[in-house]
């Protein structure tokens, strides 16, 4: 099953409303209010023109993060926090910079000076839970979304990333709350319906999960991975049709998912095995060889994939023997 992990936390992690009304921004302001004429108080001159040295670098930092040049934005956040050491956006950002890194313990460092300078930086909790998250350190994940949540009230996305949390500790129920409290705030978010037909689907509650899925496909129709996982809880019901239907789509929208054309295959052969006990050699052949076509994608791909190994020889077995 594909839980949206990396499709979820990066909404989370670009979702910077903060960012036009910055800390250094605001001092500028009020520097200017409190202060009308500048040219007559040096200091406050020069102050004045270190926040904005202080925010072009953040500026600067923010352009190569959205690029994807995550070292040069950390340079630049740096620079940033060099001039104004109590800048707390430039601390999580390049905190986020970080974690695409995957230099968690770097990324939890800054988010943790962060909230040290701002105790009530919800987005720094969020997102120092999500370092922890992926260092496996489920418990301290939920602390922070936790805190988070206890900010703003209203942070889906918190309660998205404490349920993937507490799906990874078993604690299946409180997920489900989790994601149900995020989709109540945000109709729209897709990758909570997705997530809690993930909980759905491991109590074996196919029919709940099908139905979070085929929502979450409603709202984003090309979210690959409801796709998949639905075509999962199609099998898993033996509706192999609708499953084949699912993992089609999924390999449309991305034709190197091998998982997907394994499974395919799985279920092509499934349907081989039912026409072939009714008798129906025609029809059984047809769908052995569909079966085996998959089953070789995924080698191509991947030659030592041992499942499709193992299943390629079973239909050829099947095939042969009709």
């Amino acid at each position: 099953m594909k839980w949206a992990n990396i499709l979820t936390i990066t909404s989370i992690l670009l979702n910077f409303p903060h960012l036009a009304n910055g800390f250094a921004f605001t001092q500028i302001n009020q520097i200017k209010t409190e202060i009308p004429n500048l040219n007559y108080y040096p200091l406050a001159q020069q102050i004045a023109q270190k926040i904005e040295e202080a925010e072009k670098f953040y500026h600067q930092g923010n352009e190569f993060y959205n690029q994807g040049n995550y070292q040069k934005a950390i340079l630049a956040f740096t620079q940033a926090i060099k001039i104004n050491p109590n800048y707390t956006e430039a601390y999580n950002n390049r905190g986020l910079a970080y974690f695409y890194q995957e230099n968690y313990q770097k990324a939890i460092e800054d988010y943790t000076q962060a909230i040290t300078i701002d105790s009530q930086f919800a987005n720094a909790y969020n997102n120092r839970g999500l370092a922890y998250f992926y260092q496996e350190n489920y418990q301290k994940a939920i602390e922070n979304y936790t805190q988070a949540i206890a900010i703003d009230s209203q942070f889906a996305n918190a309660y998205n990333n404490r349920g993937l949390a507490y799906f990874q500790q078993y604690e299946d129920e409180k997920a489900i709350e989790d994601y149900t409290q995020a989709i109540q705030l945000n109709p729209n978010y897709t990758d909570a319906y997705n997530n809690r037909g993930l909980v759905y689907h491991q109590q074996g509650n196919y029919q709940k999960a099908i139905e979070d899925y085929t929502q979450a496909i409603q709202l984003n129709p090309e979210n690959l991975n409801a796709y998949y996982n639905r075509g999962l809880a199609y099998y898993k019901q033996k509706n192999y049709r609708k499953a084949i239907e699912d993992y089609t789509k999924t390999i449309h929208i991305n034709p190197e998912d091998i998982e997907a054309y394994n499974y395919r295959g799985i279920c092509h052969e499934n349907l081989g095995d039912e026409y072939q006990e009714k008798g129906n050699k025609l029809k059984a052949e047809k769908y052995y060889r569909l079966a085996i076509f998959d089953y070789e994608k995924v080698l191509f791909m991947n030659p030592n994939h041992q499942s499709a190994l193992n299943n390629r020889e079973i239909a050829y077995e099947k095939l042969i023997n009709i």
